[in-house]
């Protein structure tokens, strides 16, 4: 067990250790005849400790993995916060209740909590989110700079605003962050009817 902490814990390294603790179990049944027969139980004794142990470090296994999976979820849920609070903030309409403005969605009033987007605007943020901590979640982990501050750099750089990854708050890995903004490219936004939607994404 005490390696499993130096180690990538996977579903696949789960379901191994969950092999070896049933394989334990099942090896006790045969010992545990052979032990009655013979009136000498030190194997049962010695086989039942190595299932007790293979049993311990599927649970820690399970454990970890179970961590490891709530912890992605709210780096996840923090890098989508981000770049949608920076779109509305970033972003506006320039049309709205028929008339020009200048004002971003923020300032009309839209707000993350509301969910103002279509259903496909909404699927291609999800999807162009996970995809770029998919890609350079090691990069945003080995920065002093959060999962919420990258999905606001994030928008910025893909959109070409004058500021993101590029402007020196991510020194270490922005060169390769802001590149990787380049293969997603600019999005284009519009809103109909107190929704925003992203061209070409429409359901």
């Amino acid at each position: 067990m005490t390696t499993l902490y130096r180690q990538e814990v996977t579903e696949e390294l789960v379901n191994e250790y969950r092999r070896k603790w049933l394989a334990a179990r099942d090896a006790c049944k045969p010992i545990a005849r052979k032990c009655k027969k013979t009136g000498n139980y030190k194997p049962l004794r010695e086989a039942h400790y190595a299932m007790e142990e293979a049993f311990f470090d599927y649970r820690m296994a399970n454990s970890l993995l179970m961590t490891q999976w709530l912890r992605e979820e709210q780096q996840m849920d923090a890098f989508v916060r981000g770049y949608v609070e920076c779109l509305l903030w970033a972003e506006g309409p320039g049309k709205f209740n028929g008339e020009d403005t200048d004002a971003s969605y923020q300032d009309l009033g839209f707000v993350i909590a509301d969910c103002p987007f279509e259903a496909g605007a909404w699927a291609a943020i999800k999807r162009d989110c996970a995809k770029f901590v998919e890609k350079n979640g090691e990069l945003i982990d080995d920065s002093e700079d959060g999962y919420e501050s990258a999905g606001h750099d994030f928008w910025l750089t893909r959109q070409g605003h004058g500021c993101g990854f590029w402007d020196g708050d991510w020194p270490k890995h922005g060169d390769a962050l802001t590149k990787s903004c380049e293969e997603f490219g600019e999005v284009y936004l519009y809103e109909i009817g107190g929704k925003v939607y992203i061209s070409g994404e429409e359901q």
